[in-house]
This record gives structure tokens, C-alpha cells and sequence, in this order.
């Protein structure tokens, strides 16, 4: 076999896996299987291998490792095939992977930029993936007892998923429990609360407490109404308008009454004076 050697971003994914969960099985190169075809398995024109799958024997957890990759968008990234599922940089969500191995068991990663065993770009960029510094302090495992467990518990419980007693023993109901949860979101089973759910949790409890539905709430009533202000200054008088149309002539007397004395009269008309 000619020589190869693994993509520099891979190398840095596999140390972060194993610098958490030491002894972690990481394939590379594929198989016979893989080198009758194209696959980012088989070494690309450069001789680099673009892709690998990782097991959870050592305690890793596969679902929450596939959803921590994915959310890295690290530039080297390509795909990940993980439980019958896809999620690929050039068309971003999970989509229904139909090829012959369902990879239930195992996680894959590919790197680069084009068609499988031809690789080109980035995949050697040696940027961190994020997953040794997890900081899993929060999260459980199952057979753990522990505050931490307790705390789960009751937040298992305040989104509508029994764990039995507030124990701080992650036992069978605190599984059911974790795992009614997740099944609620189409996730499979797992034997921890993983990052991803701890997550979910959390946007659950501030939904139902009031702290993010997102959605704009009711109008709340309307306030007092504020005392009147001062009256504002006359304003100029407008223009005259025109005059209105004349009234019905009015009624002639005929009885009039004089009061007081005549003083002078006018003489009559023609009288020579």
C-alpha cells in the first residue's frame, strides 16, 4: 500500500476525543470494502485520508459527540453520517442517510471540499473542534449518584418527565426518564444527559416559566388617563364669510303711537314753502 498519512484537521478532532475519553477507537484508512470504490477512506491524489469513523467503547457519547461536530462549523468540515442520519456543510440539518450502513454504531466524519477519495481544501486546517473542552461538569451519566443528578431530576421532572424520587440516583426511572425525553425529540436512547439535551431542557423550563417562547405576549391594560392640559391661545379671527341670502320682508304696521312732543314737520310736498 503507498503511503498516507490522516487529514491535520482529523488529527486534531482525534486528540480532542481521546484527550476526554483516553483509548477511544478511531478509524482511518478503509478496508478492502472501501478501497473497491470511492470513499473518504482511501487516500485522495495528495495521499491524504479525509475521513473517520468513532466508536463510543471508551464512554463517549455518540449522539451528543455528533451534534457537538456539527455545531463546531469548523472549516475543514464536509459531513457526518451518525444513526441513519447526514449532516453536511454544503446543505446545512439533518437529513435521512440511505446508504447500506446505517452507522448506528459508529460516527462519521469527513473533511475537505469535493466527491469522496478526491478531497480538495481545507482539510488540513488545524483549527480546534471544541470537544476536549466540553466542560461536562453538569452532565450525568447513568449509575452516577450526585447533586448534579438531583438537579436533573427535578428539571426532568418540571418539563413533564417522571424520574421517580429527587434521589440524585440516576437509576432505571431517571433513564426512562432521560430517554422519554429524547424520544420526544426523534432522539434515540442514551445512557447520559447529554450537552445537546441539557440544552433542550433548559429552553423548555424558560418556555414554561415565561423566559423565551419567542412569541409576542397579550397587550396589557391600558393606563390612567393623564390630567388635561392648559388650554391653548385664541387663535386669529377668520375672514368674513359672504353675506347669507335676505330674509321674508317684514310685517306693516298699522297702528302706530306717538308719545312726546312734535317739535317741527316737514311741510307737505308742493306747498310753495
Amino acid at each position: 500500500m503507498a503511503s498516507w498519512r490522516l487529514a491535520r484537521s482529523l488529527e486534531v478532532l482525534r486528540d480532542e476525543i481521546r484527550a476526554r475519553h483516553p483509548g477511544t477507537t478511531v478509524w482511518t484508512i478503509g478496508d478492502q470494502a472501501h478501497a473497491s470504490g470511492w470513499s473518504d477512506h482511501n487516500p485522495n491524489q495528495a495521499g491524504v485520508v479525509c475521513a473517520i469513523d468513532v466508536l463510543a467503547d471508551k464512554g463517549l457519547d455518540l449522539d451528543d459527540f455528533a451534534n457537538r461536530v456539527v455545531a463546531a462549523r469548523h472549516p475543514a468540515f464536509k459531513y457526518l453520517i451518525w444513526n441513519r442520519r447526514i449532516w453536511s456543510a454544503a446543505y446545512p440539518g439533518w437529513r435521512t442517510y440511505t446508504g447500506s450502513n446505517p452507522h448506528s454504531t459508529h460516527v462519521h466524519v469527513s473533511v475537505g471540499q469535493g466527491p469522496d477519495g478526491r478531497s480538495t481544501g481545507p482539510y488540513d486546517d488545524r483549527s480546534p473542534w471544541g470537544i476536549a473542552d466540553e466542560g461536562d461538569d453538569m452532565l450525568v451519566r447513568q449509575g452516577q449518584k450526585s447533586e448534579v443528578v438531583a438537579y436533573w431530576q427535578r428539571v426532568l421532572r418540571d418539563c413533564g418527565h417522571d424520574p421517580g424520587p429527587i434521589d440524585g440516583d440516576y437509576g432505571p426511572k431517571t433513564a426512562a426518564a432521560v430517554n422519554a425525553h429524547r424520544a420526544k425529540h426523534k432522539q434515540g436512547p442514551a445512557a447520559s444527559v447529554t450537552g445537546w439535551q441539557a440544552w433542550q431542557l433548559h429552553t423548555e423550563l424558560a418556555r414554561k416559566h415565561g423566559g423565551g417562547s419567542g412569541e409576542r405576549g397579550p397587550a396589557g391594560p391600558a393606563g390612567a388617563t393623564g390630567p388635561q392640559g392648559p388650554a391653548g391661545a385664541r387663535g386669529p379671527q377668520g375672514e368674513r364669510g359672504e353675506p347669507g341670502p335676505a330674509g321674508p320682508a317684514g310685517r306693516t304696521p298699522t297702528r302706530i303711537a306717538i308719545s312726546g312732543d312734535v317739535v317741527e314737520t316737514a311741510p307737505p310736498s308742493g306747498s310753495g314753502e
